[in-house]
């Protein structure tokens, strides 16, 4: 790992980092949409909404991690969302995501911050890594309202349904476009994947 440096994403990154981006959220199933990642990246940075480290080896992006802010009000202080790790294929098992995950620890300590949060799915093989680099899995259990997406039989927002399951490494998405006129929500367009 001597020639691989952790870099601090900029603004100006953003267009190196997308290829990175879009293959993490292919790994999940969501097809890929190049402006949309740019503007997505772009609107994170610029607003300060997220930091982002990537790792270049040789003068290529290799990996990289994503944080966002949030607060806790227990401890008064601030957290951080550990959203989005990926590492190349072909730099799998060098070392690169411990490096990645090093860095993040690394600057949310320095920011004073309570803690660094995940989520991974149940089968994703990285629980190993976080695991031995100090991530506890949590007593408390965790929820989601989705918005984006409902995996409800309709109980949380009427008219939603199920998606039908697809091949991939983790929970399928069907895309739902929802429109608001008064209290009432009505589905407009479905379609299976973005």
């Amino acid at each position: 790992m001597d020639n691989t440096a952790i870099i601090r994403a900029l603004v100006v990154d953003v267009e190196k980092i997308e290829p990175l981006f879009s293959l993490y959220r292919e790994f999940y199933g969501i097809r890929k949409d190049r402006s949309a990642a740019i503007e997505f990246l772009r609107a994170r940075l610029e607003n300060e909404e997220s930091t982002l480290f990537y790792a270049k080896k040789d003068g290529r992006i290799i990996g990289f991690v994503q944080l966002y802010p949030s607060f806790s009000s227990a401890s008064l202080k601030k957290v951080f969302i550990l959203n989005d790790l990926y590492v190349l294929e072909s730099e799998r098992g060098k070392g690169v995501a411990k490096l990645l995950i090093g860095k993040a620890i690394e600057f949310c300590t320095e920011q004073k911050c309570a803690r660094i949060s995940l989520s991974t799915a149940k089968d994703n093989p990285a629980q190993k890594l976080y695991e031995e680099v100090g991530f506890k899995e949590s007593t408390f259990k965790f929820y989601n309202y989705n918005l984006w997406e409902s995996k409800t039989t309709g109980r949380d927002m009427p008219g939603i349904f199920t998606p039908s399951p697809k091949k991939s490494c983790c929970k399928s998405r069907t895309n739902i476009r929802i429109t608001r006129s008064g209290a009432r929500l009505a589905i407009v367009e479905v379609f299976p994947h973005i």
